[in-house]
């Protein structure tokens, strides 16, 4: 059985008003992950992934390397994973809360 882990980032670039928090989340379910994401008044988004370690580090890469995102122009410059975040609960977008929205479309 494969152990899962849970990881916290946070991401910097066009991130805010682009639809980037649903992208992830919806990525993310795509992905059999478990996460979420709040907008930071810094301007980054901080966002958590639960589930198989390779999986949540292909999709990090996946965010880093596509550009752009959705068809809103998300676009990442930077994620860097951090110790510690707020908990899946607390997030304003979840997988749990996700769902399609027909004018989004994703590229991850």
């Amino acid at each position: 059985m494969t152990e899962l882990v849970t990881k916290y980032f946070r991401a910097s670039g066009d991130v805010q008003g682009v639809f980037f928090r649903k992208t992830i989340c919806l990525a993310a379910k795509l992905k059999g992950l478990i996460g979420g994401a709040s907008n930071l008044s810094s301007g980054k988004v901080e966002f958590i992934l639960t589930g198989k370690e390779d999986t949540i580090n292909q999709l990090i890469k996946t965010i880093e390397k596509t550009k752009p995102l959705n068809n809103f122009g998300a676009e990442v410059t930077d994620v860097m994973e951090v110790k510690k975040g707020r908990d899946l609960e607390s997030h304003q977008m979840t997988t749990l809360k996700v769902s399609s929205f027909s004018m989004l479309h994703t590229y991850i």
